[in-house]
């Protein structure tokens, strides 16, 4: 596959997720992007679009898959660490979970928070909702002496009000024994990678004969949209 076409089936798949996503919708964009990842056009921006969507159609062995060779492309991807630290949170291995989420914090390098946004993910990933996440799994395998004084610092986060989710659970603990009943924190789904503008803008428009916006209905919406 050039790059063009690349760019062009890039840009499909990104159009096809939306709030109304269905599993359908998911799955069209899914195989789009497994068009670009047999190419030598894989990035790890295509692998880690590849990780979520399968995440959100709840297939964690393709996700896992997906994000592994996503790292494989970029090691410095605290994002897709932290994805990954999610995903094996599912099958309770604790012990890697920590580990990519200590890898995600290292690749923080000292800042406060990530911002992709400037190469195509409207997202972020700040370091108190990675410390959140590490007390959560510290918690579930009894050390909660760690996952206090990890609480204790997602508190003193200048942006911790920045997540709504995360604030209301550190706001509720009041005991020790509480960080128990913590919730994993999760990026919402099917975030994806958008192809750059300055490489689309001028695209031709490619009809993929119902590869990728067109999905029979009825279909099985996801439990989480998109």
């Amino acid at each position: 596959m050039s790059l063009v076409d690349s760019l062009k089936t890039w840009d499909e798949a990104v159009a096809n997720i939306g709030s109304e996503s269905c599993v359908e919708d998911v799955k069209c964009s899914l195989k789009l992007f497994s068009e670009i990842s047999k190419s030598s056009n894989a990035s790890a921006k295509i692998l880690f679009n590849m990780s979520s969507l399968s995440h959100a159609i709840h297939d964690y062995v393709s996700a896992e898959k997906f994000i592994l060779e996503s790292i494989k492309k970029d090691e410095h991807f605290s994002l897709a660490y932290f994805y990954l630290g999610t995903i094996l949170s599912y099958v309770s291995r604790n012990s890697e979970v920590l580990d990519n989420f200590q890898r995600a914090l290292t690749m923080l390098r000292g800042r406060s928070l990530i911002n992709y946004q400037q190469l195509g993910l409207n997202v972020k990933i700040f370091e108190f909702e990675i410390l959140y996440n590490q007390a959560v799994i510290f918690a579930r395998i009894g050390n909660l002496n760690e996952a206090q004084k990890l609480i204790n610092d997602v508190k003193s986060s200048p942006n911790v009000k920045e997540n709504a989710f995360i604030y209301s659970q550190v706001s509720s603990v009041k005991t020790t024994s509480a960080i128990s009943q913590l919730e994993l924190y999760e990026k919402p789904r099917c975030l994806v990678f958008k192809p750059p503008k300055s490489k689309t803008a001028n695209l031709q428009k490619k009809d993929y004969l119902g590869k990728s916006k067109v999905c029979f209905k009825p279909c099985s919406h996801l439990k989480t949209n998109c």
